[in-house]
């Protein structure tokens, strides 16, 4: 069976899964309904708000349900919310298991104030089924951008399906950099409760992001929310410049709930990085590894991440790229054109491509400019390659994805100590396996 039968018969499982299991959720949160629901959607950036959120309500004192990984389909969510174990279901076994243990679950009490959900989609109809066992007190809305396009014909469906959290959400809060016009008329005319975040004054709270300062490892970047005219500076080490957005949504959210402005941002101010978007790590022989290498999921997101690699104040920065994964075909040429017209030359000593979709797009583009450049079948080629090349003051930036890329074990060959690979993503012996056996190893 193809891996593409193989992903669309799972997600066929779990949609029928999802169904059956709904009444027992449903049961779970009537016992509980003390506990709020807050979820978080959108194209990009969900994980990093998510753990923001959670900063400022458990800095409060709340008592707050939040699952550290990036689960955010709606059978996944079944799981985080029962703080259950997710199945296997390939495995009837396992998922009768998991039916039994959902069952009891449901008859459960807990003490959760809060709790805090990512809620995604890669294929039309998953949005909706959040619905099906929950209403949201309230959801941020991070993007709605044209990422995982692969299963939709446009980016009008892709829109469509983002907006049907507005069925079942009490009150959003969006970011208007980051949702087109048209999108934002439907949304202004499908919700009752609204609030805007974003860079125009127009916005309930205000983003500006500053430079980059210190140096090193411990390289930071101000951040200002304004929110009501009242004024919050944070210091933070999440340093791509649309990390204001990521604190705008909590301190928003934050707001709403009645959480003190002075609480939340000094929660804030000592976030990390999650694994795999913008965590700095030390290399080999001084030099300095930004992993960014859990997902690249379209054109912007690439570029937000070249960007913060041209911030840094070094001739010698590297880039590990792969292709853009989950893209539909007509938009996908010209996703990675984008990318790669914004490899400069200038700016970067060196380019290293993983995978068939770098080979096929940013190759023969390279191949005209002055940027010197090597391609390499799979992640593990390409970190040997590049540890032998590591200097002091060198900053290599990975970006990368999932299938066929699996960009950060190309940076384990890359760091001073070899422990730090535990801080990298997809580091399970499921995931290492799966890893060597999609390269044939």
């Amino acid at each position: 069976m193809s891996i593409n039968l193989v992903a669309s018969f799972k997600k066929y499982i779990k949609r029928l899964l999802v169904s059956l299991y709904s009444p027992y959720v449903k049961g779970f949160l009537r016992n509980n309904n003390q506990m709020r629901l807050i979820g978080v959607s959108g194209s990009v950036g969900k994980t990093s708000t998510k753990f923001a959120i959670a900063e400022v309500l458990k800095g409060s004192g709340k008592r707050v349900l939040m699952h550290d990984g990036a689960y955010n389909d709606p059978f996944a969510a079944i799981f985080v919310l029962l703080e259950e174990q997710y199945p296997n279901v390939q495995s009837p076994v396992s998922v009768i298991k998991s039916f039994l243990r959902v069952k009891r679950a449901s008859k459960k009490t807990v003490d959760y104030e809060y709790a805090v959900i990512e809620i995604g989609t890669d294929m039309p109809g998953e949005m909706s089924q959040f619905g099906k066992f929950g209403k949201l007190d309230l959801c941020v809305i991070t993007a709605i951008t044209p990422e995982h396009m692969l299963n939709f014909k446009s980016f009008d469906d892709v829109a469509k399906e983002e907006l049907q959290v507005t069925k079942y959400s009490r009150k959003i809060i969006a970011n208007s950099d980051l949702v087109p016009k048209k999108y934002q008329k439907i949304l202004e005319s499908s919700v009752s409760s609204l609030e805007w975040f974003g860079t125009s004054n127009f916005n309930r709270a205000v983003v500006r992001a500053g430079s980059l300062v210190d140096v090193g490892l411990r390289t930071r970047r101000d951040l200002t929310i304004k929110i009501d005219g009242e004024e919050s500076r944070v210091r933070s080490s999440l340093l791509h410049l649309h990390s204001g957005f990521v604190f705008a949504a909590a301190l928003l959210v934050a707001k709403n709930l009645g959480v003190s402005n002075v609480i939340a941002t000094k929660s804030l101010e000592g976030m990390e990085p999650a694994a795999g978007r913008g965590r700095l790590l030390p290399g080999k022989k001084g030099s300095i590894i930004i992993d960014d290498s859990y997902n690249n999921v379209g054109a912007n997101v690439s570029i937000a991440s070249l960007d913060l690699l041209y911030e840094f104040n070094t001739p010698r920065r590297v880039v590990v790229l792969g292709g853009i994964n989950e893209m539909s075909s007509d938009i996908e040429e010209e996703a990675h054109m984008e990318v790669a017209l914004h490899l400069k030359e200038k700016k970067l000593q060196e380019v290293v491509l993983i995978g068939s979709l770098a080979k096929k797009y940013y190759r023969p583009i390279l191949a005209t400019s002055k940027i010197p450049f090597k391609w390499f079948s799979n992640p593990y080629k390409a970190g040997n390659y590049l540890q032998d090349k590591l200097v002091a003051g060198m900053v290599v930036l990975v970006k990368g994805s999932q299938n066929g890329i699996y960009s950060e074990e190309a940076i384990k060959p890359l760091l001073q100590d070899s422990k730090d690979a535990d801080k990298l993503v997809r580091q399970s012996k499921a995931w290492i396996d799966k890893k060597k056996n999609s390269f044939g190893l």
